[in-house]
């Protein structure tokens, strides 16, 4: 029989996993088509996977996924598109390694939804600077974008320092969250 990639069986019903809250930006957006340039010259220290601005991280069993996943889709089932702003100059952050990244700005209303979120425990820390990362290599500056914010990207982890990637889901705004609460409710079913 098929086993759902989302069900876990054998005593492991309370394994904590790590997710990773995030705005995925779309493939026609400078940003990416930056990171795409660097990945086509050959460039290795590029972030993982498609820009992305991260707004925050929790922790869950996967006992609690279900219900966690389904009061996210609810949340995100009543909220409206909002926008935000990405600044075209990258700045660096000094440390062992430089790292580059380009600064975000979002509107009031998306910062009303990150306050909620973090009301709602779906952050566990305040952030107050978001950014999208485009690896360790400068990049030329690229023109500044006003994005839209209509669905949050939650990235599932095996774990806080191994962050290697388990699955994923996309809620997106304004739209009923029956449909994905029944597709949980089947899948984590123990």
């Amino acid at each position: 029989k098929g086993k759902c990639p989302m069900h876990h069986s054998n005593g492991e019903d309370s394994q904590e996993y790590h997710y990773e809250i995030r705005i995925v930006l779309p493939s026609t957006s400078p940003a990416q088509e930056a990171i795409d340039l660097l990945r086509t010259a050959g460039n290795e220290l590029l972030p993982r996977g498609p820009a992305h601005v991260t707004l925050g991280e929790f922790s869950c069993t996967s006992r609690d996924e279900t219900q966690r996943l389904t009061q996210l889709a609810d949340f995100c089932s009543g909220l409206h598109p909002a926008t935000f702003y990405v600044h075209g100059r990258a700045r660096c952050r000094r440390g062992r390694k430089p790292a580059y990244f380009l600064p975000v700005d979002l509107s009031t209303a998306a910062e009303e939804v990150v306050e909620e979120l973090q009301k709602l425990s779906f952050l566990d820390r305040t952030k107050v600077k978001f950014h999208v990362s485009v690896g360790r290599q400068e990049v030329p500056e690229i023109q500044a974008w006003d994005g839209t914010m209509d669905q949050l990207t939650v990235l599932k982890l095996d774990g806080k320092k191994t962050r290697n990637f388990v699955e994923s889901w996309d809620f997106r705004f304004g739209v009923d969250a029956d449909p994905l609460e029944k597709k949980l409710r089947v899948c984590l079913k123990k």
